[in-house]
């Protein structure tokens, strides 16, 4: 967990190597602080667990070069600031079959909550790696159930230049009919101009 607001990484690592000193070590250290939560497995040395814990869990006792070796520890390590206390854990060990079942079993998950899109919903991406009708439905806001082809374009350059950047509204209407989406009469701002409805977005996502 990242110190900033909204900042989660989450990193698995050996340590690199010449660590110890220097740039390379400060740099590393800066790095490991960003992290408030720490798992060390078996270290080869007192120095490699603290690179790992910190300083201050060393002095605190927690060393993970003392921990014991051979089989039946494999996945025993010290978890830190996890806790009010320090324990010393055992990671639950997954091969290949095991990994399998979980991962279709977060699947069948996923897709009960309707979060699965993009390929991993084997929806078609255009040609720029765009999942288009992702994208076009988190353009509508509120209780909107039509948009104009002119604001849909200027919504998406605006929200998602990476993928949409110079978009117009003949560029939009062609990707979306090209998907099943129909160009209509949408009544919006007091204005009726062709357009797309939310529901029709919807419909080409399996979404209704």
């Amino acid at each position: 967990m990242g110190p900033s607001v909204g900042v989660i990484p989450l990193s698995a690592s050996q340590k690199p190597g010449s660590v110890g000193a220097g740039d390379i070590g400060r740099l590393f250290t800066r790095f490991r602080n960003n992290h408030t939560i720490r798992f060390a497995l078996k270290c080869s040395s007192r120095i490699v667990s603290e690179a790992v814990l910190g300083t201050e869990a060393y002095q605190e006792g927690y060393d993970a070069s003392a921990l014991p070796v051979g089989p039946k520890y494999r996945g025993v390590g010290i978890l830190r600031e996890a806790f009010e206390h320090t324990p010393v854990v055992r990671c639950h060990y997954a091969d290949g079959a095991d990994a399998e079942r979980i991962l279709q079993q977060a699947r069948r998950y996923r897709e009960q909550a309707g979060t699965l899109t993009g390929m991993a919903a084997d929806e078609e991406l255009d040609k720029l790696g765009r999942d288009v009708l992702a994208d076009v439905h988190a353009m509508f806001l509120g209780s909107e159930q039509g948009l104009h082809w002119a604001v849909l374009a200027e919504r998406l350059a605006d929200r998602i230049p990476e993928r949409w950047d110079g978009a117009s509204a003949e560029t939009v209407s062609t990707s979306l009919r090209d998907l099943g989406v129909l160009s209509v009469d949408v009544k919006a701002g007091g204005r009726n101009l062709k357009g797309c409805r939310k529901a029709a977005v919807e419909s080409a996502m399996g979404m209704r």
